[in-house]
């Protein structure tokens, strides 16, 4: 704390609190992991693919209204990698509680079950002698026709009247 005090003397822009919470907070955090010096920066919770997700809670007194949420993902991995939906949820602020490991754990056997089940009725449905679906061809011709619905073309309008 000596060192950030020594800092924020030194380097005048820190005591700015947008240039601080913006900027330097998050590069703390994210060097020092759970940290105890900054009691401003939370550590909500890590998933099973190993990402690590940060908070820091909104301050209105300093006019930051939401919280600034970010994950880091485990080394060897880039953030073009999938999250989990739950984690993604949080971190998008669409929920305000982070996910708990039991809820996680929850949604992927619902996950696994739906996947199974999928791949159960697409054996019977291949046992039973069922083709894959075609592909239909695209165009006008492809567009489904009704008889109780008139077309577009006013030559076959119910209601127009002939004229003679």
């Amino acid at each position: 704390m000596l060192v950030m005090e020594i800092a924020r003397k030194e380097l005048k822009f820190l005591n700015d609190p947008f240039i601080y919470y913006s900027f330097v907070n998050p590069l703390l955090c994210k060097k020092y992991g759970i940290i105890a010096i900054l009691d401003f920066c939370h550590f909500p919770g890590k998933d099973y693919i190993g990402n690590v997700y940060y908070e820091i809670p909104a301050d209105p007194s300093l006019g930051k209204r939401k919280p600034t949420r970010w994950y880091d993902p485990p080394s060897g991995q880039d953030f073009k990698d999938p999250i989990p939906a739950e984690w993604e949820s949080w971190l998008r602020m669409r929920r305000k509680e982070p996910p708990t490991e039991e809820e996680v754990a929850k949604n992927l056997a619902i996950a696994k079950l739906k996947k199974e089940n999928a791949a159960k009725l697409e054996a019977k449905r291949l046992q039973e002698g069922g083709a894959t679906p075609s592909i239909p061809e695209k165009g006008p011709q492809s567009f489904p026709v009704y008889d109780e619905f008139h077309t577009g073309d006013p030559e076959d309008h119910p209601n127009k009247q002939k004229k003679y």
